[in-house]
């Protein structure tokens, strides 16, 4: 009779260090390695080690990107209307309930991008949206979005993916995760109009929401609006705020009346 291991995640799991574990009790390295290396993701390296902390000798499993992947940050620069030889990637969440005609209270959606290379000086905002726009356009459309619909399905239905451990799968989806972040600048989200029962409007100024940044995408947006108000809020790690000034600056420029507020002392 097989023994069998019980994992109590009540608060969560740490991927690496479970692997480590699971090495240490006795996975064959080899065969983690040969199930990885049959995934179609490049760009990283794992690296099994012993540690010892405190006194304890333990077993090490770290994931090492490459350079290439892993200095994605430095597009976030500003590029103060100069060219560039990489695109601004913005990851876009789609709903697909009006495409699909599904009134499911799931997460129901597909992630497409808006790209943008700066391949001239000074452009104008109007030539920026005029590319995004089409850009956008070309993907958010019912056909396109049923290719990816149909891919993320097949995914699900692979037997042979199936059948690969649940934890070896665990690492392929961060690293599948940890490489389509840093291949985007950043994310933009927008929940859309919120509506609100008409006897607790009175209570209510407006709302705001706000996604936290990931790996590879140290700012980023989130956009929802409420009666005649609409909300853009900005989370970043950088202590420099010249994206946000700009942008609020661009819109007050063009005649929108703008209200900020910061955590910022």
């Amino acid at each position: 009779m097989g023994k069998s291991l019980y994992l109590e995640c009540y608060s969560g799991i740490s991927g690496d260090m479970t692997v480590a574990a699971l090495l240490d009790l006795g996975a064959d390295q080899k065969v983690l390695e040969d199930v990885l290396e049959s995934i179609p993701v490049q760009g990283f390296e794992i690296k099994v080690s012993r540690v010892t902390k405190s006194g304890i000798d333990a077993c090490d499993f770290d994931v090492i990107l490459d350079a290439e992947i892993d200095g994605h940050d430095h597009d976030m620069e500003y590029l103060h209307g100069q060219p560039a030889k990489r695109p601004i990637v913005i990851c876009i969440p789609v709903n697909l309930r009006p495409y699909f005609d599904s009134m499911t209270t799931r997460n129901f959606f597909a992630m497409v991008s808006a790209s943008f290379l700066p391949e001239q000086e000074n452009m104008t905002l109007d030539e920026v949206v005029r590319i995004v726009k089409e850009s956008l356009r070309s993907q958010i459309n019912k056909e396109h979005l049923e290719e990816i619909f149909s891919y993320n399905v097949s995914n699900q239905k692979n037997i042979l993916l199936r059948s690969v451990p649940i934890f070896i799968k665990a690492i392929a989806m961060r690293l599948v995760y940890i490489s389509s972040a840093r291949a985007s600048t950043s994310t933009i989200t927008n929940l859309g109009k919120i509506a609100i029962d008409e006897k607790y409007q009175k209570y209510i100024a407006h709302f705001t929401a706000m996604i936290s940044r990931s790996a590879g995408q140290i700012m980023k947006g989130a956009v929802c609006s409420y009666k005649d108000v609409l909300s853009f809020t900005f989370t970043s790690a950088l202590k420099e705020l010249s994206v946000e000034r700009y942008f609020f600056r661009m819109l007050a420029k063009d005649g929108i009346k703008v209200a900020i507020e910061t955590n910022l002392e």
